[in-house]
């Protein structure tokens, strides 16, 4: 049986190879991406800023797979801190699995939004500036629901253990003895 230190360590690593798949997935964006830099609408960006763009979501994502392998143990130690004795193969309490689940979800949100803020802001800087346009408005809404979802993300992940304790407290506050 899996201890809650095991457990994170096993779901960081899940999310690895999932974000690894993602990285795969977006060969295909990128092949649209340099397909389209020949059209008429991104006449004025050159080739090499347009494969630019397409491959750094690719690279970011490849980086982020790799880190969250490499970095498992570390982000598993941080989700159980204080909640485990890692030599003991224990059973995992619901709070304990909650507060790696929460975790969990933190690290996904971000993984999944930061190509998000990356790809934007090289858009912003390199295309959109050569071309002299400034970012629209799809592009700001774009980049603000990133943000959040990236601060929504960490608050997950640094605040998983007070999140866990405030979902407590409101399920006893219903209980009376």
């Amino acid at each position: 049986m899996l201890n809650a230190y095991e457990m994170s360590i096993l779901l960081t690593r899940i999310l690895s190879i999932y974000t690894l798949a993602e990285a795969i997935g977006q060969f295909q964006i990128a092949t649209f991406q340099i397909a389209a830099s020949k059209n008429s609408y991104n006449a004025g960006v050159s080739q090499s800023v347009s494969l630019i763009s397409a491959i750094i979501p690719i690279l970011l994502l490849l980086g982020l797979a790799i880190f969250l392998w490499v970095a498992a143990n570390i982000i598993g130690n941080h989700m159980t801190q204080g909640m485990v004795d890692l030599n003991v193969s224990s059973q995992i309490s619901y709070n304990t699995l909650e507060v790696i689940g929460f975790s969990v979800i933190g690290l996904f949100i971000v993984v999944q939004a930061i190509p998000n803020v990356t790809e934007n802001l090289f858009s912003y800087w390199l295309i959109d500036s050569q071309m002299g346009q400034g970012m629209n408005i799809r592009a700001k809404v774009r980049m603000f629901v990133s943000i959040i979802q990236i601060l929504i993300g960490l608050s997950l992940i640094f605040g998983s253990k007070g999140l866990v304790g405030l979902l407590v407290r409101i399920r006893q506050m219903g209980v009376r003895d």
